[in-house]
């Protein structure tokens, strides 16, 4: 697998376009955001609590 962080070949994408995207899904509600410490963590919550129950 290419190590290369902008690679199209591989699928890669650049860190800023990842959180982009799941900024953009905490937005709409899909995902909710936890901070812990310095990290910032997305919860899928329908999955979690799937897999909780």
């Amino acid at each position: 697998m290419c190590q290369d962080p902008v690679c199209r070949r591989c699928g890669h994408r650049k860190a800023a376009d990842r959180l982009t995207y799941l900024q953009t899904l905490a937005e709409l509600g899909i995902l909710r955001e936890q901070k812990y410490g310095r990290e910032k963590y997305r919860i899928n919550e329908v999955l979690f609590n799937e897999l909780a129950s």
